[in-house]
């Protein structure tokens, strides 16, 4: 193995955490709303680059039980975690693999959905370009492939802040060292923290993290932002093309876009140069693209009818802002108000289909406006495609594996939801409190997340 493989930092485990723009039914509803078709989920393939702990896969293996899942991570250590957690839920639907992504073994066309978070930015160019040759390999004829990495211009900021955690990554405790030394570096009011002021709420926001989040983001040898329109120009070479934003919301102009920069960047066709420009307004930290194959794989169908393929619900115990303000990439964003509380008055009848919805005031003769909506509460956390009468045995016994954990002070990102083909993202304390009838009680939300 390479030094540069060997330096990778493994002392720590990388905790796990939850990222639903990793589950296949996310990647369906976003590439649907685009005007794209996926694969569905009977038979199908998904493959994880940089695993971790195996957190991702084993959750969407347990709601997902007609899928095939796979993990593959360069620490042993990860892997056996895996493992342990996969076998004790009782999963036959999901493996590992321990292996550096530059020596795996040679696979072609074998997943329908590749997803890679976290690995990009923090690897060497040999090993980035290993998991894009892997995924032009690997990714089967419609699939799709999502790649998380952090971006120019805003992720230049913080490698600032690796380059203080490399230099003092031979200290016994650098991750409280380095905070403290960035700490007095902005109390002393330096001249970097008052040329980017933005560098303060990210130290603040990075201060919030686990240690161990924080030591493989800062401590590994590799810490490089991209830019979108190199990482497009790597995978165009393996014959992939960009499809836009796993977060939904990026791909609508009026949450993406800074009031300020619309005039000037609205012109811009779709591409590279848009992408880029739009980055740069809103001072892009990190982004999660969607890709698939240059040929025509993932084929264009009429957009209602394609829409029509999910049946749409509330999450028990969400609601709406009151002044219809969201958070977005670009700040706090306002829709109307009026329009997301009438289509969530249609769900609370009853879950519903696009075309259904589309026959609901405000919305006959408005398909675009109704994506949008959906397309904003999907992204809130309000609304998500449903499977009424799900169940899983799987998810059930992982459920209990993980309340356990939390009850005895390990860090839980989420819990399994059979009725999303999904999870529902939670911290250890407001998982504990869901359960300990100090937090949300809802029986509804309790029964989304079976135990």
């Amino acid at each position: 193995m390479s030094p540069e493989a060997s330096n990778y930092i493994r002392s720590v485990a990388y905790p796990d955490y939850f990222h639903r723009e990793q589950s296949p039914v996310w990647t369906a509803t976003v590439m649907a709303a685009l005007g794209h078709s996926t694969p569905g989920r009977r038979g199908t393939r998904w493959c994880e680059l940089g695993c971790g702990q195996g957190f991702s896969a084993t959750l969407f293996a347990a709601v997902n039980p007609n899928m095939q899942f796979h993990g593959i991570d360069i620490n042993p250590d990860h892997i056996r975690v895996a493992r342990e957690r996969a076998h004790r839920a009782g999963l036959s639907n999901v493996t590992f693999e321990c292996a550096d992504l530059r020596e795996v073994e040679e696979r072609t066309g074998v997943y329908d959905f590749i997803s890679c978070f976290g690995v990009l930015s923090w690897v060497g160019q040999d090993v980035r370009q290993s998991v894009i040759d892997f995924i032009g390999r690997n990714l089967a004829p419609g699939g799709v492939a999502t790649l998380h990495y952090m971006s120019d211009p805003g992720g230049a900021v913080l490698r600032a802040f690796h380059s203080v955690f490399r230099a003092l990554s031979d200290r016994q405790d650098p991750v409280g060292e380095g905070f403290k030394l960035l700490s007095s570096m902005r109390d002393a009011k330096a001249g970097f923290f008052q040329l980017y002021p933005v560098a303060s709420e990210a130290l603040d926001a990075l201060m919030r993290e686990r240690p161990a989040y924080v030591a493989h983001e800062y401590l590994n040898p590799d810490f490089l932002p991209l830019p979108f329109g190199e990482v497009c120009q790597s995978m165009n070479a393996s014959g992939l093309e960009w499809r836009g934003s796993a977060n939904p919301l990026e791909n609508i102009d009026a949450f993406s876009i800074p009031g300020g920069a619309a005039d000037a960047i609205t012109e811009i066709p779709e591409g590279v140069l848009r992408e880029t420009m739009k980055d740069l307004a809103r001072n892009q930290t990190r982004r999660v693209d969607i890709f698939t194959r240059k040929r025509n794989d993932v084929a264009s169908v009429k957009h209602i009818g394609l829409l029509d393929g999910f049946i749409w619900g509330l999450i028990p115990g969400t609601d709406l802002p009151a002044d219809g303000v969201f958070a977005s990439s670009i700040g706090p964003v306002e829709f109307d108000v009026r329009i997301l509380s009438a289509l969530v008055s249609i769900l609370r009848r009853r879950p519903a289909r696009f075309s259904e919805m589309l026959r609901s005031e405000p919305f006959p003769g408005r398909a675009a406006l109704l994506n949008q909506c959906l397309q904003v509460l999907l992204t809130a956390g309000i609304a998500h495609p449903v499977f009424p009468g799900f169940d899983s045995d799987a998810a059930r016994k992982l459920n209990s594996i993980l309340r356990a954990a939390a009850a005895a002070g390990h860090d839980v990102p989420g819990l399994a939801a059979p009725a999303l083909a999904s999870g529902i993202g939670f911290d250890t304390v407001a998982l504990n409190m869901l359960y300990s009838g100090r937090g949300l009680t809802q029986k509804a939300l309790l029964a989304l997340l079976p135990a």
